[in-house]
């Protein structure tokens, strides 16, 4: 889907198959919609919405529009940027000039990402991780096939001789004809000081509410 943020004679959220047909009015407010961002792990839309009197809220609903939720949530910057990733809605802040952090279902007092104040007001906002990146909606394929016994993908080529080669964070099956995810979580060297999320051919450290990942990317 295409989805974005319509200012005519009503204030929308609305929606086209990917060759701009098929348009689709999902939500009309009755407040101005400032940002909108897409959450593909939870299939859902999150917004932020302000009223005449300066009053802001933030708003979710799924892809059809439905299983609305909206709660009060103040905003220091009239200019507000948003992007989600996990857990949390990630949004430009003007009067600070930094990147705050909300929960995306509940808000409350925002965290400042950076530790100190950019030198100019942030523009834009994206967090760009292998799990906040949308995939097909087909069987993920990891190795070899497991019909053929061909190497496919991440082995060497099937005209290749000898055994199957995986890329890092796979392993070769029992039978060697296909690769297999490595869940480095489970095996307790990852490195991460509090959390630790298994994705498939690698990982990453997590961190627990109130807490900051550190640039080292291991440490909370």
């Amino acid at each position: 889907y295409i989805f974005w943020l319509s200012q005519g004679t009503s204030t929308s959220i609305q929606r086209s198959d990917l060759t701009g047909e098929r348009i689709r009015t999902l939500l009309k407010v009755v407040d101005e919609l400032k940002a909108l961002t897409v959450d593909h792990r939870d299939s859902r839309l999150f917004w932020v919405q302000q009223g005449l009197e300066g009053q802001t809220a933030m708003g979710s609903c799924n892809y059809d529009g439905n299983i609305i939720n909206v709660f009060n949530q103040h905003f220091n910057s009239p200019f507000l940027r948003m992007t989600v990733f996990l857990d949390y809605i990630y949004l430009t802040d003007v009067k600070s000039r930094g990147i705050i952090r909300l929960n995306k279902y509940t808000g409350g007092l925002g965290e400042n990402v950076n530790s100190k104040r950019m030198l100019d007001t942030p523009a834009d906002v994206r967090v760009v991780h292998p799990i906040n990146q949308p995939v097909a909606d087909v069987p993920f394929s990891a190795g070899c096939s497991r019909h053929t016994g061909e190497c496919e993908r991440v082995c060497s080529s099937p005209s290749d001789s000898g055994p199957c080669r995986c890329k890092n964070g796979f392993t070769l099956s029992k039978h060697g004809n296909y690769c297999e995810d490595i869940n480095e979580c489970s095996l307790w060297n990852h490195g991460c000081s509090l959390g630790c999320e298994n994705v498939p051919g690698s990982y990453f450290c997590t961190c627990p509410r109130g807490y900051l990942l550190l640039p080292d990317l291991k440490t909370c």
